[in-house]
Protein backbone atom coordinates (compact mmCIF):
# COMPACT_ATOMS: atom_id res chain seq x y z
CA UNK A 1 0.00 0.00 0.00
CA UNK A 2 1.16 3.30 -1.06
CA UNK A 3 1.63 6.14 1.43
CA UNK A 4 -0.50 9.16 0.69
CA UNK A 5 0.86 11.47 -1.90
CA UNK A 6 3.18 8.86 -3.49
CA UNK A 7 2.81 7.60 -6.95
CA UNK A 8 3.08 4.38 -7.81
CA UNK A 9 6.75 4.47 -9.17
CA UNK A 10 7.59 5.84 -5.36
CA UNK A 11 7.89 1.62 -4.76
CA UNK A 12 9.74 -0.27 -6.91
CA UNK A 13 9.89 -4.21 -6.39
CA UNK A 14 12.41 -6.50 -7.51
CA UNK A 15 13.03 -9.93 -6.38
CA UNK A 16 12.91 -10.52 -2.77
CA UNK A 17 13.80 -6.09 -2.43
CA UNK A 18 12.00 -3.16 -2.64
CA UNK A 19 13.10 0.33 -3.30
CA UNK A 20 11.21 3.06 -1.68
CA UNK A 21 12.08 5.60 -3.42
CA UNK A 22 11.11 8.99 -1.11
CA UNK A 23 12.24 7.22 1.78
CA UNK A 24 15.77 6.50 0.28
CA UNK A 25 15.44 2.89 1.35
CA UNK A 26 16.15 -0.09 0.26
CA UNK A 27 14.62 -2.78 1.91
CA UNK A 28 15.66 -6.88 1.43
CA UNK A 29 12.76 -9.23 2.61
CA UNK A 30 11.54 -7.05 5.20
CA UNK A 31 15.31 -6.05 6.13
CA UNK A 32 16.49 -2.57 5.46
CA UNK A 33 20.25 -2.22 3.33
CA UNK A 34 22.41 -0.07 4.07
CA UNK A 35 23.39 2.44 1.20
CA UNK A 36 25.35 5.02 1.45
CA UNK A 37 22.77 7.94 -0.46
CA UNK A 38 25.40 8.16 -3.70
CA UNK A 39 24.56 4.44 -4.20
CA UNK A 40 21.05 4.89 -3.90
CA UNK A 41 21.32 7.71 -6.37
CA UNK A 42 22.86 5.18 -8.44
CA UNK A 43 20.88 2.56 -7.88
CA UNK A 44 17.69 4.51 -8.69
CA UNK A 45 18.76 5.87 -12.15
CA UNK A 46 19.56 2.28 -13.01
CA UNK A 47 16.56 1.17 -12.12
CA UNK A 48 14.48 3.90 -13.44
CA UNK A 49 15.96 3.25 -16.79
CA UNK A 50 14.17 -0.03 -16.87
CA UNK A 51 16.73 -2.34 -18.44
CA UNK A 52 18.29 0.43 -20.69
CA UNK A 53 22.14 1.11 -19.68
CA UNK A 54 22.55 4.02 -18.31
CA UNK A 55 26.22 5.99 -19.25
CA UNK A 56 28.81 6.99 -17.20
CA UNK A 57 28.54 10.09 -17.42
CA UNK A 58 24.49 10.12 -16.83
CA UNK A 59 25.14 8.64 -13.51
CA UNK A 60 27.18 10.65 -12.43
CA UNK A 61 25.34 13.72 -13.24
CA UNK A 62 22.63 12.16 -11.07
CA UNK A 63 24.89 11.17 -7.95
CA UNK A 64 27.15 14.06 -8.33
CA UNK A 65 24.75 16.58 -9.63
CA UNK A 66 26.99 20.19 -9.79
CA UNK A 67 29.98 18.22 -8.86
CA UNK A 68 33.17 16.98 -10.85
CA UNK A 69 34.05 13.42 -10.07
CA UNK A 70 36.06 10.75 -12.46
CA UNK A 71 34.91 7.46 -13.05
CA UNK A 72 36.85 5.84 -10.36
CA UNK A 73 33.91 7.77 -8.00
CA UNK A 74 31.39 5.81 -9.42
CA UNK A 75 32.83 2.51 -9.75
CA UNK A 76 33.33 2.86 -5.49
CA UNK A 77 29.39 3.40 -5.55
CA UNK A 78 28.80 0.35 -8.30
CA UNK A 79 30.80 -2.10 -5.78
CA UNK A 80 29.51 -0.60 -2.95
CA UNK A 81 26.00 -1.50 -4.40
CA UNK A 82 27.48 -4.84 -5.64
CA UNK A 83 28.70 -5.49 -2.27
CA UNK A 84 25.09 -4.29 -0.40
CA UNK A 85 23.31 -6.98 -2.58
CA UNK A 86 25.15 -9.75 -2.07
CA UNK A 87 24.73 -13.10 -3.35
CA UNK A 88 22.20 -10.77 -6.31
CA UNK A 89 25.09 -8.84 -6.97
CA UNK A 90 24.18 -9.65 -10.40
CA UNK A 91 21.40 -7.22 -10.46
CA UNK A 92 23.83 -4.64 -11.46
CA UNK A 93 24.86 -5.48 -15.28
CA UNK A 94 28.57 -3.75 -16.60
CA UNK A 95 28.02 -3.06 -20.35
CA UNK A 96 31.11 -2.44 -22.12
CA UNK A 97 31.39 0.45 -23.49
CA UNK A 98 27.68 2.17 -22.49
CA UNK A 99 28.14 2.08 -19.22
CA UNK A 100 26.11 -0.04 -16.08
CA UNK A 101 22.72 -1.78 -16.39
CA UNK A 102 19.91 -2.69 -13.89
CA UNK A 103 19.00 -6.37 -14.89
CA UNK A 104 16.70 -7.25 -12.19
CA UNK A 105 12.47 -7.74 -13.67
CA UNK A 106 10.76 -4.46 -12.23
CA UNK A 107 7.18 -4.49 -10.64
CA UNK A 108 5.30 -1.17 -9.37
CA UNK A 109 2.48 0.24 -8.72
CA UNK A 110 -0.39 -2.46 -8.85
CA UNK A 111 1.64 -4.68 -9.24
CA UNK A 112 4.14 -4.27 -6.15
CA UNK A 113 3.00 -5.90 -3.22
CA UNK A 114 -0.17 -5.55 -0.87
CA UNK A 115 0.63 -4.29 2.65
CA UNK A 116 0.39 -7.53 3.93
CA UNK A 117 4.13 -8.06 3.33
CA UNK A 118 6.26 -6.93 4.86
CA UNK A 119 7.37 -3.14 2.85
CA UNK A 120 8.96 -1.27 5.59
CA UNK A 121 11.67 -2.76 8.29
CA UNK A 122 9.93 -2.61 11.07
CA UNK A 123 7.05 -5.13 10.14
CA UNK A 124 9.36 -8.12 9.92
CA UNK A 125 10.14 -7.35 13.78
CA UNK A 126 6.38 -7.49 14.46
CA UNK A 127 5.37 -10.87 16.57
CA UNK A 128 3.17 -13.38 14.04
CA UNK A 129 -0.21 -12.75 14.41
CA UNK A 130 -1.47 -15.93 16.92
CA UNK A 131 -4.48 -14.44 18.45
CA UNK A 132 -7.59 -12.53 17.02
CA UNK A 133 -8.34 -9.15 18.04
CA UNK A 134 -12.05 -9.30 19.30
CA UNK A 135 -13.88 -6.16 19.96
CA UNK A 136 -11.35 -3.65 19.82
CA UNK A 137 -12.02 -2.15 17.05
CA UNK A 138 -13.15 1.18 18.39
CA UNK A 139 -10.00 1.67 20.66
CA UNK A 140 -8.04 0.59 17.84
CA UNK A 141 -9.38 3.84 15.43
CA UNK A 142 -9.44 6.35 18.47
CA UNK A 143 -5.65 5.24 18.72
CA UNK A 144 -4.89 5.30 15.15
CA UNK A 145 -6.00 8.87 15.01
CA UNK A 146 -3.70 9.63 18.07
CA UNK A 147 -0.82 7.90 16.27
CA UNK A 148 -1.59 10.14 13.29
CA UNK A 149 -1.52 13.34 14.99
CA UNK A 150 0.69 12.73 18.54
CA UNK A 151 4.78 12.53 18.63
CA UNK A 152 4.32 10.10 21.46
CA UNK A 153 0.64 7.54 22.38
CA UNK A 154 1.22 5.09 25.38
CA UNK A 155 -0.50 2.03 25.71
CA UNK A 156 -1.45 1.27 29.76
CA UNK A 157 -3.50 -1.00 31.39
CA UNK A 158 -2.99 -4.04 33.50
CA UNK A 159 -1.21 -6.85 32.85
CA UNK A 160 -2.98 -9.34 30.36
CA UNK A 161 -5.63 -6.96 29.27
CA UNK A 162 -4.53 -6.95 25.39
CA UNK A 163 -1.90 -3.85 25.32
CA UNK A 164 0.63 -5.59 23.31
CA UNK A 165 -1.77 -7.42 20.85
CA UNK A 166 -3.55 -3.99 20.22
CA UNK A 167 -0.14 -2.84 19.58
CA UNK A 168 0.81 -4.90 17.16
CA UNK A 169 -2.53 -4.82 15.49
CA UNK A 170 -1.94 -0.86 14.83
CA UNK A 171 1.79 -1.23 13.93
CA UNK A 172 0.05 -3.63 11.08
CA UNK A 173 -2.60 -1.14 10.23
CA UNK A 174 0.16 2.12 10.33
CA UNK A 175 2.84 0.22 8.14
CA UNK A 176 2.19 1.48 5.54
CA UNK A 177 1.69 5.16 6.22
CA UNK A 178 5.25 5.64 8.40
CA UNK A 179 8.26 4.63 6.94
CA UNK A 180 10.63 3.04 9.68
Amino acid sequence: MLQSGESPGDVVSFGNYRLLVRQRLLVRSGVAVEVGDRAFDVLTALVESAGRPVGKSELILRAWAGSVVGENALQAQITALRRAFGPDRDLIVTVSGRGYQFAGELLSGPQAPESGQALYPFQAALPEQTLEMIGRERELEQLARLVRTQRLVTIVGFGGLGKSLLGCELARLLGPEFAG
